[in-house]
Protein backbone atom coordinates (compact mmCIF):
# COMPACT_ATOMS: atom_id res chain seq x y z
CA UNK A 1 0.00 0.00 0.00
CA UNK A 2 2.81 2.35 0.94
CA UNK A 3 4.64 1.65 -2.33
CA UNK A 4 1.41 2.24 -4.28
CA UNK A 5 0.93 5.58 -2.52
CA UNK A 6 4.51 6.62 -3.27
CA UNK A 7 4.07 5.61 -6.93
CA UNK A 8 0.83 7.58 -7.12
CA UNK A 9 2.53 10.62 -5.63
CA UNK A 10 5.35 10.37 -8.20
CA UNK A 11 2.83 10.26 -11.03
CA UNK A 12 1.05 13.25 -9.51
CA UNK A 13 4.29 15.22 -9.31
CA UNK A 14 5.14 14.35 -12.94
CA UNK A 15 1.75 15.58 -14.11
CA UNK A 16 2.12 18.72 -12.01
CA UNK A 17 5.58 19.39 -13.44
CA UNK A 18 4.26 18.80 -16.98
CA UNK A 19 1.35 21.23 -16.62
CA UNK A 20 3.54 23.81 -14.87
CA UNK A 21 6.10 23.53 -17.67
CA UNK A 22 3.40 23.83 -20.33
CA UNK A 23 1.87 26.81 -18.56
CA UNK A 24 5.27 28.49 -18.29
CA UNK A 25 5.98 27.81 -21.98
CA UNK A 26 2.64 29.30 -23.03
CA UNK A 27 3.16 32.30 -20.73
CA UNK A 28 6.53 33.06 -22.33
CA UNK A 29 5.12 32.62 -25.82
CA UNK A 30 2.12 34.91 -25.37
CA UNK A 31 4.21 37.46 -23.46
CA UNK A 32 6.62 37.77 -26.40
CA UNK A 33 3.73 37.66 -28.89
CA UNK A 34 1.97 40.46 -27.01
CA UNK A 35 5.13 42.58 -26.98
CA UNK A 36 5.55 42.14 -30.74
CA UNK A 37 1.88 43.01 -31.26
CA UNK A 38 2.15 46.21 -29.20
CA UNK A 39 5.32 47.27 -31.04
CA UNK A 40 3.67 46.57 -34.40
CA UNK A 41 0.50 48.46 -33.49
CA UNK A 42 2.55 51.42 -32.29
CA UNK A 43 4.63 51.54 -35.47
CA UNK A 44 1.53 51.14 -37.63
CA UNK A 45 -0.26 54.03 -35.95
CA UNK A 46 2.88 56.20 -35.93
CA UNK A 47 4.24 55.65 -39.43
CA UNK A 48 1.48 54.56 -41.76
CA UNK A 49 -1.02 56.92 -43.36
CA UNK A 50 -4.58 55.94 -44.22
CA UNK A 51 -4.69 54.25 -47.63
CA UNK A 52 -6.49 51.41 -49.33
CA UNK A 53 -4.77 48.01 -49.35
CA UNK A 54 -4.78 44.81 -51.31
CA UNK A 55 -7.29 42.12 -50.38
CA UNK A 56 -4.58 39.50 -49.88
CA UNK A 57 -1.04 40.85 -49.74
CA UNK A 58 0.39 37.33 -49.25
CA UNK A 59 -0.78 36.27 -52.72
CA UNK A 60 1.08 39.23 -54.17
CA UNK A 61 4.21 39.44 -52.07
CA UNK A 62 4.42 36.46 -49.71
CA UNK A 63 4.68 36.09 -45.95
CA UNK A 64 8.18 36.52 -44.43
CA UNK A 65 11.18 37.88 -46.27
CA UNK A 66 12.59 34.40 -46.91
CA UNK A 67 9.41 33.31 -48.69
CA UNK A 68 9.11 36.61 -50.58
CA UNK A 69 12.76 36.40 -51.71
CA UNK A 70 12.15 32.84 -52.97
CA UNK A 71 9.27 33.89 -55.22
CA UNK A 72 6.59 32.73 -52.79
CA UNK A 73 7.42 29.07 -53.50
CA UNK A 74 7.07 28.10 -49.86
CA UNK A 75 4.23 25.59 -49.43
CA UNK A 76 6.68 22.74 -48.75
CA UNK A 77 9.09 24.81 -46.63
CA UNK A 78 6.83 26.48 -44.06
CA UNK A 79 7.96 24.55 -40.98
CA UNK A 80 7.84 27.58 -38.69
CA UNK A 81 5.46 30.50 -38.10
CA UNK A 82 5.12 30.99 -41.89
CA UNK A 83 2.99 27.83 -41.93
CA UNK A 84 0.11 29.96 -40.67
CA UNK A 85 -0.38 31.12 -44.25
CA UNK A 86 1.49 28.74 -46.55
CA UNK A 87 0.80 25.37 -44.93
CA UNK A 88 -0.78 25.00 -41.46
CA UNK A 89 0.02 21.26 -41.46
CA UNK A 90 3.76 22.06 -41.36
CA UNK A 91 3.49 23.97 -38.06
CA UNK A 92 3.93 20.78 -36.02
CA UNK A 93 7.45 20.37 -37.47
CA UNK A 94 8.59 23.72 -36.09
CA UNK A 95 11.81 23.25 -34.06
CA UNK A 96 10.24 25.19 -31.20
CA UNK A 97 7.91 27.99 -30.24
CA UNK A 98 8.67 31.01 -32.39
CA UNK A 99 7.40 34.50 -33.19
CA UNK A 100 8.03 36.51 -36.34
CA UNK A 101 7.50 40.23 -36.90
CA UNK A 102 7.60 41.64 -40.43
CA UNK A 103 6.91 44.79 -42.42
CA UNK A 104 6.41 45.33 -46.15
CA UNK A 105 6.09 48.31 -48.49
CA UNK A 106 5.02 48.51 -52.14
CA UNK A 107 4.82 51.26 -54.72
CA UNK A 108 3.00 51.17 -58.07
CA UNK A 109 3.94 52.48 -61.52
CA UNK A 110 1.00 51.41 -63.68
CA UNK A 111 -0.05 53.09 -66.93
CA UNK A 112 -3.18 53.19 -69.04
CA UNK A 113 -2.52 54.61 -72.52
CA UNK A 114 0.83 55.93 -71.25
CA UNK A 115 -0.90 57.90 -68.49
CA UNK A 116 0.24 56.96 -65.00
CA UNK A 117 -2.52 55.80 -62.67
CA UNK A 118 -2.63 57.19 -59.17
CA UNK A 119 -2.47 54.13 -56.92
CA UNK A 120 -1.59 54.64 -53.29
CA UNK A 121 1.42 52.80 -51.87
CA UNK A 122 0.79 49.71 -49.78
CA UNK A 123 2.04 49.35 -46.22
CA UNK A 124 1.49 46.46 -43.86
CA UNK A 125 2.85 44.68 -40.82
CA UNK A 126 2.55 41.03 -39.78
CA UNK A 127 2.90 39.24 -36.47
CA UNK A 128 2.93 35.45 -36.61
CA UNK A 129 3.67 32.74 -34.07
CA UNK A 130 3.65 28.97 -33.55
CA UNK A 131 3.41 27.06 -30.27
CA UNK A 132 4.19 23.31 -30.35
CA UNK A 133 2.62 21.36 -27.50
CA UNK A 134 4.71 19.63 -24.84
CA UNK A 135 4.29 16.43 -22.83
CA UNK A 136 2.04 13.75 -24.27
CA UNK A 137 1.34 15.96 -27.31
CA UNK A 138 4.97 16.83 -28.00
CA UNK A 139 5.85 16.53 -31.71
CA UNK A 140 2.19 15.73 -32.36
CA UNK A 141 0.27 19.00 -32.16
CA UNK A 142 0.95 22.70 -32.64
CA UNK A 143 -1.07 25.88 -32.62
CA UNK A 144 -0.43 28.91 -34.77
CA UNK A 145 -1.72 32.45 -35.14
CA UNK A 146 -1.09 35.28 -37.58
CA UNK A 147 -2.23 38.90 -37.42
CA UNK A 148 -1.94 41.21 -40.41
CA UNK A 149 -2.28 44.94 -39.75
CA UNK A 150 -3.24 47.04 -42.75
CA UNK A 151 -2.06 50.61 -42.90
CA UNK A 152 -5.41 52.32 -42.34
CA UNK A 153 -9.01 51.95 -41.32
CA UNK A 154 -10.76 52.78 -44.59
CA UNK A 155 -13.04 49.98 -45.67
CA UNK A 156 -14.59 50.97 -48.99
CA UNK A 157 -15.41 54.20 -50.76
CA UNK A 158 -18.96 54.03 -52.01
CA UNK A 159 -18.35 56.95 -54.36
CA UNK A 160 -16.68 54.27 -56.49
CA UNK A 161 -16.54 54.66 -60.24
CA UNK A 162 -19.12 52.95 -62.45
CA UNK A 163 -18.15 49.69 -64.14
CA UNK A 164 -17.46 51.44 -67.44
CA UNK A 165 -14.70 53.59 -65.97
CA UNK A 166 -11.15 52.33 -66.45
CA UNK A 167 -9.37 50.92 -63.39
CA UNK A 168 -6.72 48.34 -62.53
CA UNK A 169 -9.24 46.00 -61.02
CA UNK A 170 -6.89 43.82 -58.94
CA UNK A 171 -4.57 46.60 -57.74
CA UNK A 172 -7.15 49.30 -57.02
CA UNK A 173 -10.27 49.56 -54.84
CA UNK A 174 -9.09 47.11 -52.21
CA UNK A 175 -10.13 47.39 -48.54
CA UNK A 176 -7.80 48.08 -45.67
CA UNK A 177 -8.53 45.67 -42.86
CA UNK A 178 -7.13 43.41 -40.18
CA UNK A 179 -6.69 39.71 -40.94
CA UNK A 180 -6.40 37.07 -38.22
CA UNK A 181 -5.42 33.47 -39.02
CA UNK A 182 -5.73 30.75 -36.37
CA UNK A 183 -4.48 27.24 -37.15
CA UNK A 184 -4.06 23.74 -35.72
CA UNK A 185 -1.50 21.16 -36.93
CA UNK A 186 -1.60 17.44 -36.11
CA UNK A 187 1.11 14.89 -36.87
CA UNK A 188 -0.32 11.59 -38.13
CA UNK A 189 2.90 9.66 -38.70
CA UNK A 190 6.64 10.37 -39.01
CA UNK A 191 6.96 13.00 -41.73
CA UNK A 192 3.19 13.25 -42.30
CA UNK A 193 0.79 15.83 -40.88
CA UNK A 194 -2.50 17.58 -41.58
CA UNK A 195 -3.63 21.03 -40.60
CA UNK A 196 -6.34 23.57 -40.96
CA UNK A 197 -7.58 26.84 -39.66
CA UNK A 198 -9.77 29.83 -40.06
CA UNK A 199 -8.99 33.24 -41.49
CA UNK A 200 -11.04 35.94 -39.80
CA UNK A 201 -11.25 39.42 -41.28
CA UNK A 202 -12.23 42.47 -39.30
CA UNK A 203 -13.46 45.55 -41.17
CA UNK A 204 -13.11 48.73 -39.20
CA UNK A 205 -15.02 51.55 -40.86
CA UNK A 206 -17.37 52.33 -43.73
CA UNK A 207 -19.16 55.47 -44.81
CA UNK A 208 -21.53 55.74 -47.78
CA UNK A 209 -21.68 59.08 -49.56
CA UNK A 210 -24.09 59.48 -52.48
CA UNK A 211 -24.80 62.75 -54.27
CA UNK A 212 -27.66 63.62 -56.61
CA UNK A 213 -27.00 66.18 -59.33
CA UNK A 214 -29.69 68.77 -58.64
CA UNK A 215 -29.60 69.72 -62.33
CA UNK A 216 -31.97 66.78 -62.72
CA UNK A 217 -34.25 68.37 -60.13
CA UNK A 218 -34.27 72.09 -60.89
CA UNK A 219 -32.14 72.59 -63.98
CA UNK A 220 -29.44 74.33 -61.91
CA UNK A 221 -25.91 73.25 -62.83
CA UNK A 222 -23.50 71.53 -60.45
CA UNK A 223 -25.46 71.81 -57.22
CA UNK A 224 -25.21 68.37 -55.58
CA UNK A 225 -27.69 67.28 -52.95
CA UNK A 226 -25.90 65.37 -50.15
CA UNK A 227 -27.39 62.32 -48.51
CA UNK A 228 -26.70 61.18 -44.97
CA UNK A 229 -23.75 58.98 -43.99
CA UNK A 230 -23.95 55.34 -42.97
CA UNK A 231 -21.36 53.89 -40.60
CA UNK A 232 -20.38 50.26 -40.12
CA UNK A 233 -18.31 49.14 -37.13
CA UNK A 234 -16.60 45.79 -36.43
CA UNK A 235 -17.89 43.42 -39.08
CA UNK A 236 -16.34 39.91 -38.95
CA UNK A 237 -16.29 36.96 -41.31
CA UNK A 238 -14.23 33.75 -41.34
CA UNK A 239 -12.92 31.53 -44.16
CA UNK A 240 -11.49 28.01 -43.70
CA UNK A 241 -8.33 26.51 -45.14
CA UNK A 242 -6.90 22.95 -45.07
CA UNK A 243 -3.46 21.55 -45.77
CA UNK A 244 -1.21 18.47 -45.94
CA UNK A 245 2.53 18.16 -45.33
CA UNK A 246 4.69 15.15 -46.20
CA UNK A 247 8.45 14.69 -45.82
CA UNK A 248 9.45 11.19 -47.03
CA UNK A 249 13.16 11.97 -46.53
CA UNK A 250 15.31 14.74 -45.10
CA UNK A 251 16.01 16.33 -48.48
CA UNK A 252 12.52 16.08 -50.01
CA UNK A 253 9.26 17.74 -48.90
CA UNK A 254 5.75 18.11 -50.28
CA UNK A 255 2.92 20.44 -49.34
CA UNK A 256 -0.70 20.91 -50.39
CA UNK A 257 -2.91 23.80 -49.26
CA UNK A 258 -6.52 24.66 -50.06
CA UNK A 259 -8.18 27.97 -49.20
CA UNK A 260 -11.78 28.99 -49.58
CA UNK A 261 -12.54 32.23 -51.37
CA UNK A 262 -12.93 35.39 -49.35
CA UNK A 263 -16.11 36.97 -50.63
CA UNK A 264 -17.56 39.60 -48.36
CA UNK A 265 -20.88 40.97 -49.52
CA UNK A 266 -22.27 44.16 -48.05
CA UNK A 267 -25.96 44.90 -48.33
CA UNK A 268 -27.36 47.96 -46.61
CA UNK A 269 -30.92 49.20 -46.54
CA UNK A 270 -31.17 52.57 -44.83
CA UNK A 271 -33.43 55.59 -44.75
CA UNK A 272 -31.57 58.85 -45.24
CA UNK A 273 -32.68 62.42 -45.71
CA UNK A 274 -32.07 64.93 -48.46
CA UNK A 275 -31.06 68.18 -46.83
CA UNK A 276 -32.23 71.52 -48.12
CA UNK A 277 -35.40 70.12 -49.68
CA UNK A 278 -37.39 73.23 -48.79
CA UNK A 279 -35.14 75.50 -50.81
CA UNK A 280 -34.79 73.09 -53.73
CA UNK A 281 -38.34 71.82 -54.14
CA UNK A 282 -40.47 74.29 -52.24
CA UNK A 283 -41.65 71.58 -49.87
CA UNK A 284 -42.97 72.28 -46.40
CA UNK A 285 -40.35 70.08 -44.77
CA UNK A 286 -36.65 70.75 -45.19
CA UNK A 287 -35.94 67.00 -45.35
CA UNK A 288 -37.18 64.27 -47.68
CA UNK A 289 -36.82 60.62 -46.62
CA UNK A 290 -35.11 58.36 -49.16
CA UNK A 291 -34.74 54.60 -48.84
CA UNK A 292 -31.26 53.73 -50.05
CA UNK A 293 -30.23 50.15 -50.84
CA UNK A 294 -26.59 49.37 -51.56
CA UNK A 295 -25.55 45.85 -52.55
CA UNK A 296 -21.89 45.23 -53.36
CA UNK A 297 -18.90 42.93 -52.89
CA UNK A 298 -16.25 44.79 -50.92
CA UNK A 299 -13.63 42.03 -50.60
CA UNK A 300 -12.71 39.10 -52.80
CA UNK A 301 -9.77 36.77 -53.08
CA UNK A 302 -10.29 33.62 -55.14
CA UNK A 303 -10.58 30.08 -53.91
CA UNK A 304 -7.21 28.45 -54.47
CA UNK A 305 -5.28 25.20 -54.19
CA UNK A 306 -1.47 25.14 -54.11
CA UNK A 307 0.88 22.18 -54.57
CA UNK A 308 4.47 22.65 -53.47
CA UNK A 309 7.68 20.63 -53.52
CA UNK A 310 11.10 21.42 -52.05
CA UNK A 311 14.38 19.57 -52.57
CA UNK A 312 17.85 19.97 -51.09
CA UNK A 313 20.33 18.56 -53.64
CA UNK A 314 23.31 19.93 -51.68
CA UNK A 315 23.69 20.71 -48.01
CA UNK A 316 23.81 24.51 -48.53
CA UNK A 317 21.29 24.59 -51.43
CA UNK A 318 17.49 24.42 -51.22
CA UNK A 319 15.19 24.64 -54.27
CA UNK A 320 11.39 24.95 -54.23
CA UNK A 321 8.46 25.00 -56.65
CA UNK A 322 4.78 25.92 -56.23
CA UNK A 323 1.86 25.65 -58.62
CA UNK A 324 -1.34 27.44 -57.56
CA UNK A 325 -4.83 27.24 -59.10
CA UNK A 326 -6.82 30.46 -58.65
CA UNK A 327 -10.60 30.34 -59.05
CA UNK A 328 -11.09 33.76 -60.60
CA UNK A 329 -14.10 32.65 -62.65
CA UNK A 330 -16.38 33.35 -59.65
CA UNK A 331 -15.14 36.92 -59.25
CA UNK A 332 -18.22 39.13 -58.68
CA UNK A 333 -18.60 42.62 -60.00
CA UNK A 334 -16.94 45.17 -57.68
CA UNK A 335 -19.33 47.91 -58.81
CA UNK A 336 -22.07 48.70 -56.29
CA UNK A 337 -25.69 48.06 -57.16
CA UNK A 338 -27.54 51.10 -55.80
CA UNK A 339 -31.30 51.63 -55.77
CA UNK A 340 -33.37 54.38 -54.18
CA UNK A 341 -36.98 55.10 -53.40
CA UNK A 342 -38.64 58.28 -52.16
CA UNK A 343 -42.27 59.29 -51.73
CA UNK A 344 -41.46 62.47 -53.69
CA UNK A 345 -41.71 61.73 -57.46
CA UNK A 346 -39.18 64.42 -58.37
CA UNK A 347 -36.51 62.71 -56.27
CA UNK A 348 -37.17 59.32 -57.87
CA UNK A 349 -36.97 60.92 -61.29
CA UNK A 350 -33.66 62.57 -60.36
CA UNK A 351 -32.09 59.24 -59.49
CA UNK A 352 -33.49 57.57 -62.61
CA UNK A 353 -32.01 60.31 -64.79
CA UNK A 354 -28.71 60.52 -62.89
CA UNK A 355 -25.44 60.52 -64.80
CA UNK A 356 -23.95 57.93 -64.57
CA UNK A 357 -27.20 55.97 -64.35
CA UNK A 358 -27.88 53.58 -61.48
CA UNK A 359 -27.75 50.28 -63.38
CA UNK A 360 -27.12 46.74 -62.20
CA UNK A 361 -23.44 45.83 -62.71
CA UNK A 362 -22.51 43.07 -65.12
CA UNK A 363 -20.51 40.03 -64.05
CA UNK A 364 -16.87 40.58 -65.12
CA UNK A 365 -16.40 37.11 -66.69
CA UNK A 366 -12.91 36.45 -65.33
CA UNK A 367 -11.22 33.09 -65.97
CA UNK A 368 -9.21 30.74 -63.73
CA UNK A 369 -5.42 30.95 -63.72
CA UNK A 370 -2.39 28.86 -62.80
CA UNK A 371 0.33 30.77 -60.93
CA UNK A 372 3.89 29.40 -61.11
CA UNK A 373 6.48 30.09 -58.41
CA UNK A 374 10.08 28.91 -58.15
CA UNK A 375 12.74 29.76 -55.59
CA UNK A 376 16.20 28.86 -54.31
CA UNK A 377 18.36 29.55 -51.27
CA UNK A 378 22.12 29.08 -50.93
CA UNK A 379 23.74 29.21 -47.51
CA UNK A 380 27.17 30.78 -47.99
CA UNK A 381 27.94 30.68 -44.28
CA UNK A 382 26.12 29.43 -41.24
CA UNK A 383 25.08 33.04 -40.55
CA UNK A 384 24.42 34.32 -44.10
CA UNK A 385 22.21 33.10 -46.99
CA UNK A 386 21.38 34.32 -50.50
CA UNK A 387 17.88 33.85 -51.94
CA UNK A 388 16.24 34.35 -55.33
CA UNK A 389 13.03 33.42 -57.12
CA UNK A 390 10.59 34.01 -59.95
CA UNK A 391 6.78 34.12 -60.17
CA UNK A 392 4.48 34.23 -63.18
CA UNK A 393 0.91 35.41 -62.57
CA UNK A 394 -1.40 35.24 -65.62
CA UNK A 395 -4.10 37.87 -65.78
CA UNK A 396 -7.64 36.56 -65.13
CA UNK A 397 -9.18 39.62 -66.80
CA UNK A 398 -10.63 38.94 -70.27
CA UNK A 399 -10.45 41.27 -73.23
CA UNK A 400 -13.41 43.67 -73.31
CA UNK A 401 -14.58 45.07 -76.60
CA UNK A 402 -18.10 46.49 -76.09
CA UNK A 403 -17.13 49.38 -73.78
CA UNK A 404 -19.47 48.31 -70.98
CA UNK A 405 -16.55 47.52 -68.68
CA UNK A 406 -12.96 48.76 -68.64
CA UNK A 407 -11.24 46.48 -66.15
CA UNK A 408 -7.49 46.87 -66.64
CA UNK A 409 -4.89 44.21 -65.87
CA UNK A 410 -1.87 42.45 -67.36
CA UNK A 411 0.01 39.22 -66.79
CA UNK A 412 2.77 39.74 -64.26
CA UNK A 413 6.40 38.56 -64.21
CA UNK A 414 8.04 38.87 -60.80
CA UNK A 415 11.75 38.65 -60.05
CA UNK A 416 12.73 38.34 -56.39
CA UNK A 417 15.89 38.21 -54.34
CA UNK A 418 17.00 38.70 -50.74
CA UNK A 419 19.33 37.78 -47.93
CA UNK A 420 19.11 36.12 -44.55
CA UNK A 421 21.18 36.65 -41.41
CA UNK A 422 21.53 34.63 -38.19
CA UNK A 423 23.14 35.88 -34.98
CA UNK A 424 22.96 35.32 -31.25
CA UNK A 425 20.22 37.21 -29.44
CA UNK A 426 21.87 40.13 -27.61
CA UNK A 427 18.95 40.54 -25.18
CA UNK A 428 18.51 36.86 -24.37
CA UNK A 429 14.88 36.34 -25.52
CA UNK A 430 15.63 33.72 -28.16
CA UNK A 431 17.35 30.45 -27.23
CA UNK A 432 18.27 29.95 -30.89
CA UNK A 433 19.98 32.51 -33.14
CA UNK A 434 17.79 35.41 -34.18
CA UNK A 435 16.92 35.31 -37.88
CA UNK A 436 16.64 38.52 -39.91
CA UNK A 437 15.51 38.56 -43.54
CA UNK A 438 15.48 41.23 -46.24
CA UNK A 439 13.82 40.99 -49.64
CA UNK A 440 13.14 42.95 -52.81
CA UNK A 441 10.66 42.20 -55.62
CA UNK A 442 10.23 43.68 -59.09
CA UNK A 443 6.82 43.04 -60.68
CA UNK A 444 6.61 43.68 -64.42
CA UNK A 445 3.16 44.09 -65.96
CA UNK A 446 3.33 43.12 -69.62
CA UNK A 447 1.93 45.56 -72.17
CA UNK A 448 -1.59 44.54 -73.15
CA UNK A 449 -4.55 46.03 -74.99
CA UNK A 450 -7.19 44.72 -72.61
CA UNK A 451 -10.17 46.86 -73.65
CA UNK A 452 -11.36 48.63 -76.76
CA UNK A 453 -9.85 51.93 -75.66
CA UNK A 454 -7.02 51.14 -73.23
CA UNK A 455 -3.56 49.60 -73.35
CA UNK A 456 -1.90 48.79 -70.04
CA UNK A 457 1.67 48.32 -68.82
CA UNK A 458 3.76 49.11 -65.77
CA UNK A 459 5.62 47.79 -62.78
CA UNK A 460 5.40 47.39 -59.03
CA UNK A 461 8.19 47.38 -56.45
CA UNK A 462 8.02 45.63 -53.10
CA UNK A 463 10.52 45.45 -50.27
CA UNK A 464 10.40 44.33 -46.68
CA UNK A 465 12.14 42.80 -43.70
CA UNK A 466 11.33 40.51 -40.82
CA UNK A 467 12.86 39.19 -37.63
CA UNK A 468 12.16 35.82 -35.96
CA UNK A 469 12.74 34.62 -32.39
CA UNK A 470 12.73 31.00 -31.22
CA UNK A 471 12.49 29.93 -27.59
Amino acid sequence: MKNDRIQTEKIGFKRMNYYMGLQNQMRKFFCLFRQCLLVSLFLTCLLLPVREALASPYDHFGLSSRAAAMGGAYTALATNYTGNYYNPAALVFSPGASVGLGATFSSYYLYANDEKRKIDPFYGMTISGVLPFKGMFENRTALGMLIFLAEGSKLYDMTSLPQGTEKFIIEEDRPAHIQILANLSVRLAPGLSIGGGLQVNQYLWSKINVAVDSNNLLGTPNAPVPLGDIDIINVYKGYPMYSLYYQPMDKLRFGLTYREDMNFRLKLVSTVNIQGAKDLLGTVSNQIPVELTVDCHILYTPRQATLGVAYQPLSPLTASFDLAWMDWSNFPSPAPNISVYSPVPEVNQAFQNSNPPLVSPRKPGFHDTLVTRVGAEYKLFDWFSLRAGYMFTPSPVPKQTDGTTNYLDSSRHTITFGTGFRFLDPIGISVSPVEVGLHFQYHHFAQRKVTRDFTTKGSMLNTGLDVAFTF
